[in-house]
């Protein structure tokens, strides 16, 4: 049995990410997964609504970049909530100062 060089967790942040840059997340991970070397031991792990496992540790870049590719991305709810709307003035320029 081979000794793995390295041991490498990629956490996919589809509950974090805006959906329009989870697209380029994607593709700077198939960029990583061309690189990995055969001793090299990578999972693919996805955190949205619950953390999900897209694919257990091995050193197959294809097989990874595969799993990868069955996620089509998600838009954030979560990640919406948690950008308020931007604030009216109220017209007293310490409070509104204050508010920011």
């Amino acid at each position: 049995m081979d000794t793995p060089t390295s041991i490498t967790v990629i956490l996919f942040d589809g509950l974090n990410t805006r959906f329009q840059d989870q697209a380029y997340a994607r593709r700077q991970i198939v960029k990583f997964l061309s690189e990995i070397q055969p001793h090299d031991r990578v999972a693919l792990y996805l955190l949205g609504g619950n953390l999900r496992i897209l694919h257990d540790f091995t050193n197959n870049s294809d097989h990874l970049a595969k799993a990868l590719s069955k996620y089509r991305g998600r838009i954030s709810g979560e990640l919406d909530a948690a950008d308020p709307a931007p604030r009216e003035p109220t017209g007293d320029d310490v409070l509104d100062q204050f508010a920011v």
